[in-house]
């Protein structure tokens, strides 16, 4: 599962705000995608990098910890559609679904 969000503050320039900025670099830490989570554990080294690249680490944790939550029930909620429809009617839908995104 994935989440993509803009958090508050990420050590840019001015706290919580990025109304000013005029370049991408004023806005502080800029990661490229990448796993917080992998096979089921925490990257404590990113969470590190993180938490000590921003003026509020408390609300930084608790923010990261809501989207893994997010992102559990995601997961759980695929996994009972699976389970209740097959993974090839599932596929299909989700197919279904992006073609007609596209299409609009």
């Amino acid at each position: 599962a994935t989440v993509m969000v803009h958090h508050r503050d990420v050590g840019g320039m001015w706290p919580n705000n990025n109304a000013w900025n005029e370049e991408i670099w004023q806005e502080g830490l800029r990661l490229a995608p990448i796993k917080l989570m992998v096979g089921g554990r925490m990257s404590e080294p990113l969470l590190a990098l993180i938490l000590n690249n921003t003026r509020s680490p408390y609300h930084m944790r608790g923010d990261l910890m809501a989207q893994l939550s997010a992102c559990q029930v995601g997961v759980a909620g695929m996994q009972k559609l699976a389970a209740k429809y097959g993974l090839t009617q599932l596929r299909a839908v989700a197919e279904a679904l992006m073609n007609y995104s596209e299409r609009r």
